[in-house]
């Protein structure tokens, strides 16, 4: 036999008031100085599960409102179907929604590696442009050097030629 919801909820609360007039039983014991207290608590408790008992009894005796109940329930079952619907649509924008946050992630790790290769690229190259600058300037200074030592060896060739003239206008005088 298929209880309904109500009638469900009705013998609930009665085994919830029955656990609790047990448990005011447990406290009588256990704190006897507060028992007269508990004792008019355990009275309400079972007074209240009398009328427990008493409601589900007429409960069951009321056929044709527990059809409505279920027909209501119907009603609910089928709201509850769109709004599953609804929330199966949503789960689905939310994981293709993920997804291009997964995607847009990867994007931009790729472009963070590529700057990360960009900069290193850089770095080398500026190492190698210093590297260049030094060779550069010895390379200046050696041909520096070297055109002062050929200047040099040049005067000295045309000292040699003028002294080589004078020696052979000397000769020629002579």
């Amino acid at each position: 036999m298929k209880l309904s919801p109500l009638a469900t909820l009705a013998i609930f609360v009665g085994i919830l008031l029955g656990g609790l007039a047990g448990a005011g039983a447990i406290f009588n014991h256990l704190y006897p100085a507060g028992s007269a207290k508990i004792d008019v608590v355990d009275q309400k408790v079972d007074g209240l599960t009398k009328n427990d008992e008493r409601q589900d009894a007429n409960l069951r005796d009321h056929g044709s409102k527990l059809s409505d109940l279920e027909k209501r329930t119907s009603a609910n079952e089928k709201g509850l179907e769109s709004v599953q619907r609804d929330v199966g649509v949503l789960q689905t924008q939310q994981k293709q929604t993920q997804e291009q946050i997964a995607s847009s992630q990867a994007h931009i790790a790729a472009l963070k590696d590529m700057t990360d290769k960009q900069a290193d690229s850089i770095k080398s190259l500026e190492h190698d442009n210093a590297e260049l600058r030094k060779s550069q300037e010895t390379l200046k200074k050696e041909t520096q050097e070297k055109l002062d030592k050929m200047r040099k060896m040049q005067e000295t060739q045309d000292e040699r030629i003028k002294r080589m003239e004078r020696l052979l206008g000397l000769e020629a005088e002579n």
